[in-house]
């Protein structure tokens, strides 16, 4: 079923009005009016008042008239592992921060500065005790390896810059009980890249794509 992101607030029978923005991307890219017409049924969700089955009121150029009928899920907070990636450019940044969401992080930490920016020494002096940050580094055992030696529970993954760490940053970090270094594999990877990358493994490995899914694909 079709999902779509509101900004509205969400509540039983009300009707919703996207605007000419949401519209457009509605009827071009979700196809609604080809592949869905009046009466079917569409998902949306605010983030904040769960997921509401909406149908389709009208279609027309320029807008999009949608009426909630039920909440078919309330919101919930999921754990997730943690991001915390070098600082890129706007674009590559938001890319990395809308699919880390999509891959169930649950909180981003850009390094040096959404948490605030932060130095590393910093995010590392305050990093929570029993939540391992896996570090990627060019020579370090492979991700699978590591992740099948620590199992599971809560994790962060630290991504470096374009360039790579330091060799004083990896030493400093690599003296750090809570950081395991992981290698991503031979190829060479762009700084959003990778941090997907790890996200993939992470998630697919020690984290919660390991059980039966029950929602959207």
């Amino acid at each position: 079923m079709s999902r779509l992101f509101v900004k509205a607030a969400l509540a039983e029978g009300t009707s919703l009005e996207l605007g000419p923005d949401q519209a457009n991307h509605a009827r071009r890219v979700m196809r609604l009016g080809m592949r869905l017409g009046l009466g079917d049924t569409i998902v949306v969700f605010n983030g904040v008042d769960g997921e509401w089955r909406a149908l389709i009121e009208g279609t027309a150029k320029g807008r999009c008239t949608l009426r909630l009928d039920s909440r078919i899920r309330p919101q919930a907070s999921e754990p997730g592992p943690w991001l915390a990636f070098a600082a890129l450019k706007k674009t590559a940044m938001d890319f990395v921060a809308v699919k880390a969401t999509e891959l169930g992080v649950s909180r981003l930490l850009p390094v040096p500065e959404v948490a605030d920016a932060v130095p590393l020494e910093d995010l590392c002096a305050a990093w929570p005790e029993g939540r391992r940050l896996y570090l990627a580094a060019r020579e370090a055992p492979p991700i699978a390896e590591v992740l099948a030696r620590h199992g599971g529970g809560e994790a962060g993954f630290l991504a470096g810059p374009e360039g790579g760490f330091a060799p004083s940053e990896l030493d400093a970090m690599g003296d750090l009980p809570f950081v395991s270094a992981v290698g991503l594999g031979p190829r060479i990877l762009r700084a959003e890249t990778a941090a997907l990358a790890a996200l993939v493994c992470l998630q697919a490995l020690a984290g919660d794509w390991r059980g039966p899914s029950d929602g959207p694909s």
